[in-house]
């Protein structure tokens, strides 16, 4: 075989080994739905990976010494907010290390969910508010009965699902997209309930 044939020959197949092993870059609806998977799925550390923010935690935890059951118990039912979640792309638009994602995203109305808690965990306070101090419920009796009715909320067939469309505006960084966690999403994503206290917070303000 001619020498110069041959040399040719490797040096494409090095070449088109190497493209072969070059990682492909994820694309933007890709970056979407795994985003969103993670969130269903309750996986913090790859949904905070597409977010950039703590999307799913709830607030501080509570130190390891004064945890209790009750606080337990109410950590463990976060997962069950989303794991009704569900969404579908109707529009994919992407440029560069730029993209815009319409999407339609379907939960449980956690926003009605949210408004009876609140309705029974009100009813649940007045219910001790009057008793005497030596029957008076302890904080951990209290954060029980409030993760009972919330557990029992959830379990309920009652609640509707609701869906909004959204945009989710993605960019290309650092060798990953990053989706730019608005409110408007926050709250698609989390059934209504995000804007249910806010406009609570305007009632009472």
């Amino acid at each position: 075989m001619n020498r110069n044939l041959a040399a040719g020959l490797t040096a494409l197949a090095l070449l088109l080994g190497l493209t072969g092993c070059a990682p492909s870059r994820e694309s933007a609806e890709q970056a979407a739905d795994n985003a969103l998977t993670a969130v269903q799925k309750w996986d913090e550390k790859t949904a905070g990976a597409y977010f950039g923010s703590e999307i799913l935690q709830g607030g501080e935890e509570a130190p390891e010494e004064t945890a209790s059951a009750a606080d337990d118990a109410m950590e463990q039912m976060m997962p069950r907010f989303t794991e009704g979640l569900s969404w579908t792309f109707t529009d994919v638009k992407e440029e560069g290390d730029s993209a815009a994602i319409t999407a339609e995203i379907t939960n449980r109305d956690l926003g009605a969910l949210i408004a009876a808690f609140l309705q029974e965990a009100f009813s649940q306070m007045m219910s001790t508010i009057f008793l005497p101090e030596d029957q008076q419920p302890t904080e951990e009796e209290q954060t029980a009965a409030l993760a009972d009715i919330l557990s029992g909320l959830l379990d309920s067939q009652d609640i509707q699902t609701v869906t909004n469309t959204v945009t989710l505006e993605l960019t290309y960084e650092e060798d990953h997209w990053k989706i730019a966690p608005s409110f408007e999403l926050v709250n698609a994503i989390f059934g209504g309930m995000y804007g249910s206290l806010q406009d609570l917070g305007q009632d009472l303000g």
